[in-house]
C-alpha cells in the first residue's frame, strides 16, 4: 500500500470501527430493508469549458458502469475523472486513503459536529475524507464536479452525480480554490468526501546546475524534460540549483529557481500537465 503511505494521513482505528467502515454498514437500503448499494468512494471530474459533460444522472441517462483495477480504483470510460477512497488494512489495523496520482494532500478523521466530544470509542461518528487536485492556471473558467461511486450487491460499480457542477475561474479565488463535497448517512454516522480544486503551474523543462562547497559550478545541463525518474549527482556536489520553466496562464514561459542541499539524496517535486488541464504531482530523485 505504498501510495496510501505516500498520500499522508493513515488513521489508526480500533478494530470494531475499522471493520464496520470497510464493510456493508455503509450500504444504503431500500424501504423493505434490503441492501441496495454500498458507498465505495468518490470521483472528481474537471472540464475546460461549459460544453464538457457533467456526470450523467442515472435516472435521466441510465447507469454509468465502471471497472475496478488491481489497486481497487474505479474508473468510467464515458467520464474521465479521478478516483479516491478510504480502505481498511486488517493486518495493520488502520484506515488509509488512496487514489489516483493526480490527487494529493489526503486528510481525514472522525466526522463529528463542531464542539462534539466522542463519548466512547464505540460511538458511531462516521468519517471525513478530503483530497486536493491541482489544475493548470488558465485565463477563463474551469468546470468541476464530484460524484459518488457505489458498489452493487452483484459486484458492479456505478457513478452518481453528487450535486451540480461548479464553474469558476480558479485564478481569481485567491489561492483558496473551489471545493465540492457530498455526505451520505450510514449506520456508522455520516460519511463525507471532499475535493479541493486549486490552480497551479505545470513544469515544462528544467535545467540542473551542480555546485561544490566553494560555490564553483561543476556541472550544468541543458533544459531537459523532468520526466526522467532519477538523476545522478557528482561526488563533490554540495548543492543543486534547479532552473524551472513553468507554463503560465496564457501559455507563456515563466522562470523560477529552486536550490537544494546535496549533502544527501533528495527528491525534487514537480507537476506534470495532463490533456484536461489536471496536474500530476511527480517525483524526480537526485542520488549521490
Amino acid at each position: 500500500m505504498s501510495r496510501g503511505i505516500r498520500k499522508t494521513g493513515v488513521l489508526a482505528m480500533v478494530v470494531m470501527l475499522a471493520a464496520t467502515l470497510s464493510g456493508c454498514r455503509l450500504a444504503k437500503k431500500d424501504e423493505d430493508g434490503t441492501v441496495k448499494k454500498t458507498l465505495y468512494g468518490a470521483y472528481a471530474v474537471v472540464g475546460k469549458s461549459l460544453d464538457d459533460p457533467d456526470i450523467p444522472d442515472p435516472e435521466m441517462e441510465g447507469t454509468t458502469v465502471g471497472q475496478k483495477d488491481k489497486k481497487g480504483f474505479v474508473h468510467f470510460k464515458k467520464i474521465k475523472g479521478y478516483f479516491f477512497f478510504h480502505k481498511y488494512d486488517q493486518k495493520e489495523n488502520t484506515i488509509s486513503m488512496d487514489g489516483d496520482p493526480q490527487l494529493t494532500h489526503f486528510s481525514g478523521g472522525s466526522n463529528m459536529k463542531d464542539g462534539e466530544i466522542q463519548k466512547d470509542k464505540w460511538q458511531k461518528t462516521g468519517q471525513s475524507c478530503k483530497a486536493t487536485i491541482y489544475v493548470q492556471e488558465t485565463k477563463g473558467i474551469t468546470k468541476v464536479q464530484i460524484g459518488s461511486v457505489y458498489k452493487r450487491a452483484d459486484g458492479t460499480f456505478y457513478l452518481e452525480p453528487s450535486g451540480r457542477s461548479s464553474v469558476q475561474d480558479l485564478c481569481k479565488t485567491g489561492g483558496s480554490g473551489l471545493s465540492q463535497s457530498f455526505s451520505v448517512d450510514t449506520e456508522e454516522g455520516k460519511m463525507t468526501y471532499r475535493v479541493d480544486f486549486k490552480a497551479d503551474r505545470a513544469v515544462k523543462k528544467i535545467q540542473i546546475i551542480e555546485m561544490n562547497k566553494d560555490d564553483v559550478k561543476i556541472k550544468k545541463t541543458a533544459y531537459i524534460s523532468p520526466e526522467i525518474k532519477q538523476y545522478q549527482m557528482q561526488k563533490d556536489t554540495a548543492y543543486v540549483i534547479i532552473n524551472e520553466q513553468l507554463i503560465g496562464m496564457k501559455g507563456q514561459t515563466i522562470n523560477r529557481q529552486k536550490i537544494h542541499s546535496a549533502k544527501k539524496n533528495f527528491t525534487y517535486k514537480w507537476k506534470q500537465l495532463g490533456d484536461d488541464g489536471v496536474l500530476t504531482p511527480t517525483d524526480l530523485k537526485f542520488k549521490k
